[in-house]
């Protein structure tokens, strides 16, 4: 997580601390997105 985070999904580590906390937000490019939208009622 330090130097280069690798995310697919959903969301992204858009900041953290180490040993505080993880902030995610919502990828906006997820690959399903049509999916996600019919799951969960909304596009991330």
């Amino acid at each position: 997580l330090k130097d280069k985070p690798v995310s697919t999904g959903p969301y992204y580590v858009a900041d953290y601390r180490e040993g505080s906390y993880i902030l995610l937000k919502l990828n906006r490019y997820y690959w399903n997105a049509t999916l996600w939208e019919q799951l969960y009622g909304y596009k991330p």
